[in-house]
């Protein structure tokens, strides 16, 4: 919407600024009495208190309307000269202003509520995440600590076995060895045995031939006596 203002007329018996001016709507509605009356204090830079809209008259066929306001120099002399009706219409509209900035600010209110519901529930979700975020990384790390022990059980009972096979070699080539000392032992004990029976079978070999010998003698000197 916008107003054009034809005709601004000082009436000084009056003590009012007298304003002729048409309402162009193009493609709204008729607009209502409180819209022109916000419209023209803006524009005409005074209060809403001292400024009466009289009339907006649509045009026929044409999205306009003519209008006529009143300013006065103050509120006792608007009350005097103007009619009550025309004073009860103004005042509806600025108890339907006074309404709206009320809605307005009650909008206001509930849009900072629930922006301030919606910063908690995001902060709430924040902090859910991050718990589950705080659970997850102990649950990891609990996991890790868990694979860690089992390697090193696993390395542990590798090197045990490790251990245990280094004694059982160990023991074997013991064993060996002490067999192999037997067998030598044994061995020589053998060859002693054989040496010793050599020398007997030698030694009564000797005394036999020597006995041999000596009967041959005795039957040598028995034949010469003879």
């Amino acid at each position: 919407m916008e107003i054009d203002i034809l005709e601004q007329k000082e009436n000084k018996v009056l003590d009012r600024l007298e304003i002729k001016f048409n309402c162009l709507y193009d493609g709204e509605s008729t607009p209502k009495l409180l819209q022109v009356k916000n419209k023209l204090v803006a524009m005409l830079n005074t209060k809403k208190e001292l400024l009466v809209v009289d009339s907006i008259q649509p045009h026929f066929g044409e999205s306009k309307a003519a209008g006529y306001a009143k300013v006065y120099d103050s509120q006792d002399i608007l009350k005097e000269i103007e009619p009550q009706h025309i004073i009860d219409k103004n005042q509806e509209a600025i108890a339907e202003s006074e309404e709206d900035s009320q809605v307005d600010e009650s909008e206001e209110v509930q849009s900072e509520e629930v922006e301030a519901v919606e910063d908690e529930s995001v902060e709430d979700v924040s902090e859910e995440v991050e718990a589950v975020e705080v659970e997850d990384s102990a649950e990891v790390e609990d996991e890790s600590v868990e694979d860690v022990s089992e390697e090193v059980e696993a390395v542990e009972v590798e090197e045990s076995a490790e251990v245990e096979d280094e004694s059982v070699e160990d023991e074997s080539e013991e064993v060996e060895a002490d067999d192999e000392t037997d067998s030598v032992e044994d061995e020589s004990v053998e060859d002693e045995s054989v040496e010793d029976e050599s020398e007997e079978v030698e030694t009564v070999d000797e005394e036999e031939s020597a006995e041999e010998e000596s009967d041959d003698a005795d039957l040598e000197e028995e034949s010469e006596d003879e």
